[in-house]
């Protein structure tokens, strides 16, 4: 598919923080950074993801922890683990992070996009289908 990056050169933590979506959704963020990328990423980075804050519709690692029982047994309330979880495993698994994005579920949506990697799939959604009104999910998540 044209215009989609291969694996190799996404660099997946870059792909997954969205400013927009982390200023929008804190309001403590929003007036404090209003919407100075740099200032949003040093703070996802200095402190949201040890509060285990959202950066995307992509990744909220509260709800990344809350869903598999074996990542609450490994990390406890260990976001910084939690996070490199997610970046060393969990997409590779096909892990849902997150109520507004299953892959399995885009993938099958989205029949164009079947040949898809993961992480493709991540890219897509987050550069094109989450800012175009594609749906992620179908909306539902039972946690495990």
């Amino acid at each position: 598919m044209s215009g989609i990056p291969g694996d190799e050169s996404l660099n997946m933590e870059e792909v997954v923080f969205d400013p927009d979506f982390y200023h929008d959704k804190y309001p403590d963020l929003q007036n404090a950074f209003h919407h100075d990328n740099e200032k949003l990423r040093q703070h996802w980075h200095d402190n949201g993801i040890k509060e285990g804050r959202a950066c995307s519709a992509v990744l909220d690692l509260k709800f990344y922890l809350e869903k598999y029982p074996d990542l609450q047994k490994e990390f406890g309330q260990d976001y910084t683990k939690v996070y490199n979880h997610y970046f060393q495993y969990g997409i590779n698994e096909n892990r849902r992070a997150s109520v507004l994005f299953d892959p399995n579920y885009y993938r099958k949506a989205n029949p164009s996009l079947s040949s898809l990697s993961t992480k493709q799939l991540i890219w897509h959604f987050i550069n094109q289908g989450y800012r175009n009104g594609m749906k992620g999910s179908d909306g539902s998540c039972v946690l495990l």
